[in-house]
């Protein structure tokens, strides 16, 4: 199975911006864990880009967000 051409880096960047400025307002603890649990996902996602298991967690939890 191929991965489709995903910029990964480009993602886990706007995310993470978005989740230190989430993290900034008055949000509870745990928007904050949810989030940098997949930022570290994504982390993984983009230091083994052969492991689909890697790249389809972190998209699922894009998805878990929306």
């Amino acid at each position: 199975m191929e991965i489709p051409a995903i910029n990964l880096k480009a993602i886990v960047l706007v995310h993470w911006l978005l989740t230190v400025w989430g993290s900034m307002a008055w949000l509870p603890h745990s928007y904050a864990w949810g989030n940098f649990t997949v930022l570290a996902i994504g982390a993984w996602a983009i230091a083994q880009r052969d492991s689909i298991d890697a790249v389809v967690m972190f998209l699922m939890g894009q998805l878990r967000q929306y």
